[in-house]
């Protein structure tokens, strides 16, 4: 964005972001080229969000450590909260070849069938189409037996989703 506004000075941008911290404020500003005398506007709001709970464990020993700990992770959730039927998890992983890690535990070693939604592609993974990706994201949201209500992703959903009861 600080390289558009190079180019076109007098254009609005909005920017979103629910993990600046305040601190950080005025290096995001400056890196932007959003100048506090020239109109710019940042908004505050709430970050209380009581439906949602995070996890940031330690380095796990290995993939199936780190499934047990998401495992032990959701149950507590579930029993200690408000929880309701329909509640859905998120597990975000740093890249394809993690979330397919990831994937393969839960589906062949705890024999809990889950989705991986991506974009893009590597050297052993080919890319999924929006259709694809649609379909992923359906499957998860329908309560199912033969499904756990987890799914793995990469920073390909976190931009402009909403979606009730994710734990």
């Amino acid at each position: 964005m600080g390289e558009l506004r190079a180019l076109a000075n007098n254009i609005q941008l909005v920017g979103y972001s629910g993990t600046v911290p305040p601190d950080n404020e005025a290096d995001l500003r400056a890196v932007l080229k959003l100048c506090p005398d020239s109109g710019t506007t940042v908004i505050h709001t709430a970050t209380n969000r009581p439906e949602l709970s995070f996890m940031l464990c330690p380095e796990p020993k290995d993939v199936d450590d780190f499934v047990v700990k998401v495992m032990e992770h959701w149950w507590a959730v579930k029993r200690l909260s408000d929880s309701k039927e329909g509640d859905l998890g998120l597990i975000f992983v740093p890249s394809i070849d993690d979330g397919i890690a990831v994937k393969r535990t839960f589906d062949d070693v705890f024999g809990m069938p889950v989705d991986l939604y991506y974009s893009g592609q590597n050297d052993t993974v080919k890319a999924i189409t929006d259709e694809q990706r649609a379909a992923i994201l359906a499957r998860w949201q329908v309560p199912s037996l033969d499904r756990f209500p987890l799914l793995i992703t990469t920073i390909a959903l976190a931009a402009g989703l909403h979606i009730p009861n994710i734990r």
